[in-house]
């Protein structure tokens, strides 16, 4: 073990002016960048969201929707955010053919 100093890099070659060109993803992982797809968290918010529209959807009391032409809203939207998220969550955590997982 050697000390290090506050200059010196711990892997040479690995940022700006070195020469040393490395892949975008070999560089992340070099500095130890966590990457994570946006479409992860956002498929997890709707799925929850919509999970719980459905519910009170399919528990609450029908003389509510008069105002919605008997329409249950609540039901109606809820599928729709539940079917989103899920959508989401699958297209973020597909693996696409040229990452190597």
């Amino acid at each position: 073990n050697f000390p290090i100093s506050p200059g010196r890099r711990l892997l040479p070659g690995v940022g700006r002016g070195t020469g040393v060109r490395l892949g975008l993803a070999r560089r992340k992982e070099a500095i130890g960048v966590v990457t994570l797809d946006i479409r992860v968290p956002i498929g997890l918010l709707f799925t929850l969201l919509g999970l719980l529209l459905t519910g009170y959807g399919l528990l609450s009391d029908p003389a509510v929707y008069q105002h919605s032409l008997g329409y249950n809203m609540n039901l109606i939207w809820g599928i729709v955010l539940v079917v989103f998220g899920v959508l989401m969550l699958y297209f973020g955590r597909r693996v696409s053919p040229s990452s190597p997982r």
